[in-house]
């Protein structure tokens, strides 16, 4: 009997660094970045709240490396979430998970007209 020789070993997919939760205001730039390992090297899929993210003209996904970076420039109260990112490989397969939450602008709103503003 002879068994089949592989020249790759296989590891699975893992992620050394993930993002922490994360909370930015609206309107500023939300960045969150992994780096994972394994081999063969994984396909990364970024999800929120199980759906899968489409990059725009707003969100960026990029992948240089072991490094896999979503950027949501200009958040606003609709990107608030959790995102997912998964890495898979024949080997296997990762996840790590991230909240986000996206504060709104607090308003001042008068009641009653100006001249019943009490500071």
């Amino acid at each position: 009997m002879t068994l089949p020789v592989t020249d790759e070993p296989t590891v699975l997919p893992d992620f050394v660094d993930v993002p922490h939760d994360l909370k930015v205001d609206e309107g500023d730039e939300a960045v969150l970045k992994v780096r994972v390992i394994g081999m063969p090297t994984p396909e990364i899929s970024w999800f929120v709240d199980d759906n899968a993210v489409e990059p725009s003209d707003r969100i960026s996904v990029t992948s240089e490396g072991d490094q896999h970076v979503l950027v949501i420039h200009k958040a606003n109260l609709d990107d608030e979430g959790m995102y997912k990112c998964v890495a898979k490989s024949e080997a296997g397969k990762a996840i790590c998970e991230v909240e986000l939450l996206v504060e709104g602008e607090a308003k001042l709103q008068i009641v009653g007209g100006i001249d019943s503003l009490v500071v």
